[in-house]
C-alpha cells in the first residue's frame, strides 16, 4: 500500500511538473509573438496564422490589410517619440476594435500593420480599411504644443486558387500599398491578382 501511494505521490509529482513547464511554454510563446508597445501580435504569430489559413483558403477566403501611417518618421522627428507611440497605439485600438475575435491584427513593423481578415472577401475588407482610415484622419493627436492630425494609407488583397498563403497575399497587399502611397496617400488601394488590375479609391 505504501507502495503504491508513493508512486501515486511521484507520478503526480511529475504531472504537475510537465503541467507547469506547458503552461510557461505557453506564456513564454505568447510573450514571443505579441508586441510590446501595442499589445498587438507580431510578425512571428503570422506563421502559425498561416498555416491555419491556408488549409481553409479554398472553402473561406480571406483578405489581407496593409496599413501604414503616413509621414510617420516625420511625426516623430517634429515632436518626439513619445508622440509617435502614441499615435501607434492608437491606430492599433481603432483596428483591434473594427476586427472581429478571429481575424489576427499585427504590427507588422515600425509604422506598419498587417490585418488578416478571415471568411472575407475584398470588398468587405476595403469598407472596413475605409472606415479605419477615416476615423484616424478624423483624430487629433496632442503634440507639445499644437494638436496634429495623421492620416494612414491602406492596401488590401484577397485570396485566389493561386494564392492561399497569407505571405502571398500579403505581397500583393504590399504592391496596393505603394500605389496608395504614390497616388498622394490617405487613401486605400486594392489590388487583385485574378486580372493584375489595382484599383483605385478615395474617399472624400
Amino acid at each position: 500500500i505504501i507502495r503504491n501511494l508513493l508512486g501515486t505521490m511521484i507520478l503526480g509529482y511529475l504531472l504537475a511538473m510537465e503541467e507547469r513547464r506547458e503552461a510557461e511554454y505557453r506564456a513564454y510563446k505568447r510573450e514571443a509573438e505579441r508586441d510590446p508597445l501595442t499589445g498587438l501580435k507580431n510578425r512571428r504569430a503570422l506563421e502559425a496564422f498561416d498555416r491555419q489559413v491556408a488549409t481553409e483558403a479554398e472553402r473561406r477566403p480571406f483578405a489581407v490589410l496593409m496599413i501604414d501611417i503616413d509621414g510617420f518618421k516625420s511625426l516623430n522627428d517634429l515632436h518626439g517619440h513619445a508622440f509617435g507611440d502614441r499615435v501607434l497605439r492608437r491606430l492599433a485600438e481603432v483596428v483591434r476594435g473594427r476586427m472581429r475575435g478571429f481575424d489576427l491584427v499585427v504590427r507588422y513593423g515600425g509604422e506598419e500593420f498587417c490585418v488578416v481578415v478571415k471568411e472575407a472577401t475584398l470588398h468587405n475588407a476595403r469598407r472596413i480599411a475605409e472606415d479605419i482610415r477615416l476615423q484616424i484622419m478624423e483624430e487629433r493627436f496632442q503634440a507639445a504644443t499644437e494638436e496634429v492630425g495623421v492620416t494612414v494609407s491602406v492596401g488590401g488583397a484577397e485570396s485566389t486558387p493561386s494564392a492561399l498563403s497569407v505571405f502571398h497575399v500579403i505581397e500583393h497587399a504590399d504592391k496596393a500599398l505603394y500605389d496608395a502611397k504614390n497616388s498622394g496617400r490617405n487613401r486605400v488601394c486594392t489590388y487583385r491578382p485574378e486580372t493584375d488590375r489595382r484599383q483605385k479609391t478615395r474617399s472624400a
